[in-house]
């Protein structure tokens, strides 16, 4: 479900409070008057990014907006019915998973909402994090088809 809500219509440490209480998965993106962008995640009421969220709670912005996507069920339902729409449209019909748990040592190795392309000889294993899923494609091609595949699955 995501939400936008203006800056100046939102008490950032209430809402704060609010996503740490729970179990929630959270991406905050707030978008600035001067193109600033700011990413705050968090994973199962855990900030990710503690240093990046004081400094936004010490200096709140006056302008602009935040996008407040909470991540449930549905939510994970519909990302996974999009990536899979991202696949079959370049030809991936199998040889891939989407699980919502670590399954694959390499995605220790790979930071939050990145990917990992390993070179094989029937070509590239595709590994990418979002949102709250772990995506493994294997034979993707070449790396410029890996790379298309990524950028699609981030714009979801």
């Amino acid at each position: 479900m995501k939400i936008t809500i203006e800056i100046s219509n939102l008490d950032i440490r209430k809402r704060i409070k609010q996503f740490t209480k729970g179990k929630y998965n959270v991406d905050m993106i707030f978008k600035l008057r001067d193109s600033e962008c700011i990413k705050i995640y968090f994973r199962n009421g855990k900030c990710l990014n503690e240093k990046i969220l004081d400094d936004l709670i010490e200096n709140k912005p006056d302008e602009g907006i935040v996008e407040i996507d909470i991540i449930d069920e549905e939510s994970i339902k519909f990302y996974i019915g999009e990536i899979e729409k991202i696949l079959k449209a370049n030809s991936i019909v199998e040889n891939y998973t989407i699980d919502t748990k670590n399954k694959n040592r390499f995605f220790e190795e790979i930071g939050f909402m990145n990917y990992l392309a390993l070179i094989f000889e029937k070509g590239f294993n595709l590994l990418v994090r979002y949102k709250t899923l772990y995506i493994n494609v294997d034979g993707v091609g070449d790396m410029g088809r890996a790379l298309s595949i990524v950028k699609a699955i981030q714009h979801v």
